[in-house]
């Protein structure tokens, strides 16, 4: 039952470095198994695993969003760029290395850990492929909005932080409505949109690359 929370991500880090096959990545992917692992015992030493949910939506989204997405994303990612050397181009292709490993962790400690009864369905399969969802999204916005910076590329910058502003909410946003009603069905063609699109973007990138190399 917990086979799929424990290698869909997992298993999309391995693709990743297949298809990078850059040595370079994994010192970055130590650096997010060290995150990961602090991070978790944190809220185990210092939180209550069993939290007692609120009657409200706002309270239960800043709880999922800071602890789930902005917190992780964002601190460590920071700190990464600040404290390592390398050029940026190197760092924003590291987003995916060192946050998927953390993710890989961080999201089925977090099940099992925060899980009062049995696991349900969106614990075990919607919860993780939301995530990596998310970090795929990133991984494309990030190297696209450097890309235009630089003037490798067209295209506008703002489209790009908009779409990372929406893909760090939604998740948080479908907790909030599981942990009162337990109930996501009626999402649930949402949420298959969210995480199938940024994999069609990456299937038209890799198609195209596919093409190029075959003429």
């Amino acid at each position: 039952m917990l086979l799929f929370l424990i290698l869909l991500i997992p298993c999309a880090l391995v693709f990743y470095c297949l298809e990078r096959r850059d040595s370079r990545i994994v010192p970055v992917m130590f650096i997010g198994l060290m995150c990961a692992t602090a991070y978790s015992l944190i809220r185990l030493i210092f939180f209550y695993s069993h939290r007692v949910i609120p009657d409200s939506f706002f309270l239960n989204f800043i709880y999922y969003y800071l602890r789930l997405s902005l917190i992780p994303n964002l601190v460590i990612y920071s700190l990464y760029c600040l404290l390592t050397k390398g050029s940026m181009e190197f760092k924003v292709n590291s987003f995916f290395p060192l946050m998927g490993v953390f993710y890989a962790i961080f999201i089925p400690y977090n099940v099992v850990a925060f899980t009062d009864s049995i696991y349900s369905g969106y614990d075990l399969f919607l919860k993780p492929a939301l995530y990596l969802a998310m970090l795929v999204e990133f991984t494309i916005c990030l190297k696209k909005f450097f890309a235009i910076k630089e003037g490798k590329i067209s295209g506008n910058k703002t489209v790009c932080i908009t779409l990372i502003a929406l893909y760090s909410i939604f998740p948080a946003v479908i907790d909030s409505l599981y942990a009162m009603y337990k109930f996501f069905y009626l999402s649930l063609p949402l949420c298959i949109l969210y995480i199938v699109f940024p994999f069609i973007t990456v299937a038209g990138k890799a198609k195209l690359l596919f093409n190029s190399a075959a003429e």
